[in-house]
């Protein structure tokens, strides 16, 4: 039965913004970060701007040591 088993959830968001211009676009968005909300852990919400966010600080970090594997 179903009070028996756990349910988890992870959403992904995105914002209408000027910069989207198809509605394939914000959903590609959303989906980006519902894949990052998985990645995390059970039971995230994650929106896009916090994706862009955390790989746009990893790439700051990691390009001084892209020259080692050029």
């Amino acid at each position: 039965s179903w009070s028996e088993r756990t349910v988890t959830i992870s959403v992904g968001v995105a914002t209408l913004t000027e910069e989207i211009e198809s509605t394939s676009q914000i959903i590609a968005e959303a989906d980006r970060a519902l894949y990052y909300s998985k990645q995390q852990g059970r039971n995230r919400v994650s929106h896009i701007r916090d994706v862009t966010a955390f790989f746009d600080t990893e790439r700051r970090v990691l390009e001084p040591y892209t020259e080692l594997f050029r």
